[in-house]
């Protein structure tokens, strides 16, 4: 009697093994999702010059070693005293603090 060895099955994703037998029908696929893109891309409608309403900006100073008070000082006071002159800034607000790393 012949003996019959386990050979265990390699599972393997069937998606996977169509797309290496048949690369010519992937290269098309490839080739259109990139014309339609392309496309895509030079047919949306776009704004010269878009209006932004809502502009904010943060400034997150670290100075290592020094409390809330003196980043305040040293450097959140100038910096809002340089910016002022800007007719655009409505308000500061502020929020020191003491990060302990």
């Amino acid at each position: 009697m012949i003996e019959q060895k386990n050979t265990p099955k390699i599972k393997e994703f069937l998606f996977s093994s169509w797309a290496i037998e048949h690369k010519t029908v992937i290269y098309v696929i490839m080739t259109l999702f990139f014309i339609l893109g392309i496309s895509s891309y030079f047919t949306m409608p776009r704004e010269a010059f878009p209006e932004i309403n809502d502009t904010k900006v943060f400034v997150s100073a670290v100075y290592p070693g020094n409390t809330a008070e003196d980043i305040e000082r040293i450097i959140t006071d100038p910096l809002e005293e340089a910016l002022r002159g800007f007719q655009i800034w409505l308000k500061f607000v502020q929020h020191p603090q003491r990060i302990f790393l």
